[in-house]
Formats: structure tokens, C-alpha cells, sequence
């Protein structure tokens, strides 16, 4: 019998940031990638965390840009739950383009838990390896279940592109590279969930051009 994992999808602030929230039959959940940015967005994503009654076990992002890290104080304050990623997005915390963007009301966060390729983050009955993907950003992560078929990719990989490299600590060749070895290697079917724009599979994206 198949894992009773159910996902909810959020599309939050001004770049459309997806936000992922996994949760099981037993209201353990995991909160990937938190972009809201405004009261309302807070209230739509509170909302339907305290309507199922949800437990978040686990807080993690991808990358430290500002569109994906923008709700981390937010959670973590409201919810008590630690903050996970890569040590190498440190830098990125501080100089996350609040103004920039418009984003005043940031508060960067220390984060409680350092990711590294190889660990797992667990819920009952959903397993997530770390994925090391770095190119887009410094540090970056994908978070793969192979029980469920499934991979949140941040912005690596989208459905027909690839992340955007000319950002601070972007790394084209090495993004292509990571891509690769990392994600490409994946089983065609994988459904792989991105941090901008629709789910695809990676037997779909192998004969991107960046690739072939």
C-alpha cells in the first residue's frame, strides 16, 4: 500500500515562488521553501496548516534567495519548528535584496540545522534525501523521495529551462553539471516540483538543449 502523503502547493510574492507543504495521515508535515510575503499570505498558508491540523516537523529551503526565505521568520517564530539548509547560503541571508525588491518587512534568521548531501529529513511513512545542486545559488538542495516519485528542486530545474546563473554565486557550467550527476540520473518518471512554474518529470527535461 501506497504512503498516505498528501502535498499542497502555495504560489506566494511577486515571483511566483512555490511553496510546498508535505504533510502525512498522522498531521506531521514538512514546510519546504516558505515565499509569503505579506499578511495575507501568511493567513492563506496559516490558515490551511491550522484547518487540517497540521504538525510542522520540519523547516527547509532549497537556496537562500530572498523569494523562497522571505516567510522563514514568520514560521519559525509562529511555530517553534527549526530552520534547515546548506551552510553556504549563509552569505546570502544577509544580503537577500529586501530593498531591492520591496521586500521591507524581511528578517533574516539564523539557521538551527546545516543540510549536507546524503542526510535524510523524515516524516512518517516520507523520507527526503539531500540533494547538493549548487550553480543557481551557493548551497544549493533538492529534496528526493524515491517511495513517493517525487523531488522538490528549487530553482535548478524548471519545466524547459534551467535557474538563472548571473545572480551572486551563480555558477552555470557547474549548475549544468550538478543537473547532471545529481537529477539526471533520476528514474525517468521522477515528477520533479521546481520553485517556479509547473511540476515536469526528468525524462521530459533530458532532451532539454542544455543537456543534449
Amino acid at each position: 500500500m501506497a504512503p498516505l502523503i498528501n502535498l499542497q502547493i502555495f504560489t506566494f510574492n511577486i515571483f511566483q515562488e512555490k511553496t510546498y507543504l508535505i504533510y502525512n495521515q498522522y498531521k506531521e508535515s514538512i514546510l519546504i521553501d516558505p515565499g509569503c510575503s505579506t499578511t495575507a499570505e501568511e493567513e492563506q498558508l496559516t490558515a490551511y496548516i491550522e484547518s487540517h491540523g497540521l504538525v510542522i516537523k520540519h523547516l527547509l529551503n532549497t537556496h537562500a534567495h530572498i523569494d523562497h526565505i522571505i516567510g522563514n521568520a514568520f514560521i519559525k517564530q509562529k511555530y517553534g519548528v527549526p530552520l534547515a539548509m546548506h551552510a553556504e547560503g549563509l552569505p546570502l541571508l544577509a544580503v537577500a535584496s529586501q530593498e531591492k525588491y520591496g521586500f521591507t518587512a524581511y528578517q533574516p534568521i539564523a539557521p538551527d540545522l546545516f543540510l549536507v548531501q546524503g542526510d535524510t529529513i523524515s516524516i512518517t511513512d516520507c523520507a527526503l534525501d539531500v540533494l547538493y545542486v549548487p550553480g543557481h545559488a551557493p548551497g544549493h538542495l533538492a529534496f528526493y523521495s524515491q517511495a513517493l516519485n517525487i523531488c522538490f528542486v528549487g530553482d535548478t530545474l524548471f519545466k524547459g529551462n534551467i535557474g538563472r546563473t548571473d545572480l551572486w554565486g551563480g555558477n552555470s557550467s557547474l549548475l549544468v553539471e550538478r543537473i547532471r550527476s545529481q537529477l539526471l540520473t533520476l528514474p525517468d518518471e521522477l515528477i520533479i516540483y521546481p520553485g517556479h512554474g509547473e511540476p515536469t518529470t526528468i525524462g521530459a527535461e533530458k532532451s532539454q538543449p542544455f543537456f543534449v
